[in-house]
């Protein structure tokens, strides 16, 4: 899953460090993540204004997030929702530098 927003970040531990991040943000991402579609990526309507030009979406609709009420939400790379086919569904990962992407706009 995957949403966008500002995050507070650290670094814990006296003898072994781990760096982590924490926020709304990070919450909502994982939230994406848990009530997704298998196969699919979710994400928020903020993702998907930034992104809709470079990825496919497909509009999920209102989801129950735990917290935050109805959350419309979106997935990309989603078989359950494309209909029927011939041909399977591409779900080769699709790696890309988020930083580059959002320093675009």
């Amino acid at each position: 899953g995957m949403h966008v927003g500002s995050v507070v970040s650290g670094i814990i531990g006296r003898t072994k460090f781990a760096f982590d991040i924490w926020g709304d943000t990070v919450n909502l991402a994982s939230r994406m993540e848990s009530t997704g579609v298998p196969g699919a990526t979710q994400v928020t309507a903020t993702v998907y204004e930034l992104l809709k030009a470079r990825e496919a979406f497909v509009l999920r609709g209102p989801v129950e997030v735990k917290g935050k009420g109805q959350i419309t939400t979106y997935v990309s790379h989603a078989p359950l929702l494309a209909g029927p086919s011939d041909e399977p569904p591409d779900l080769s990962p699709r790696h890309f530098n988020v930083v580059e992407m959002l320093s675009a706009w």
